[in-house]
């Protein structure tokens, strides 16, 4: 019976294959961005790269608009997002990293060398 209704659909219903088509790109695009995605990267570039995240919004905006209304220009714009994305993913984790190194590196008390120095005793 669903085989059915798909084939319905897909004749006298081209929106349906559209949205079809568009759901299972945008999974798969997600699906790589949840796998990549750091916890605060939109935080992250709202406060610190305010023009990538006003991209991201414009290219959200583009998503709903060409949801299910033509396959290629949907995925113009979900390749870009999905780029944008992962650059900022990238960034972000790039200013993980730099924070870390740029931390003093945590000091050994005195009596744990002195301990060290004295072969234990």
């Amino acid at each position: 019976m669903t085989d059915l209704l798909e084939k319905f659909n897909t004749v006298h219903n081209p929106k349906a294959t559209f949205d079809a088509e568009c759901t299972q790109m945008f999974d798969k695009a997600m699906m790589v961005l949840n796998g990549n995605y750091i916890a605060g990267t939109y935080d992250y570039i709202s406060h610190n790269r305010k023009e990538l995240y006003q991209k991201i919004v414009k290219l959200e905006g583009g998503l709903e608009k060409f949801w299910g209304k033509g396959i290629e220009a949907f995925r113009e714009v979900l390749t870009a997002y999905y780029r944008l994305t992962m650059d900022c993913i990238r960034l972000h984790r790039e200013s993980i990293s730099m924070s870390q190194t740029d931390e003093p590196k945590e000091r050994q008390p005195d009596s744990v060398l002195a301990v060290s120095n004295h072969g234990g005793q």
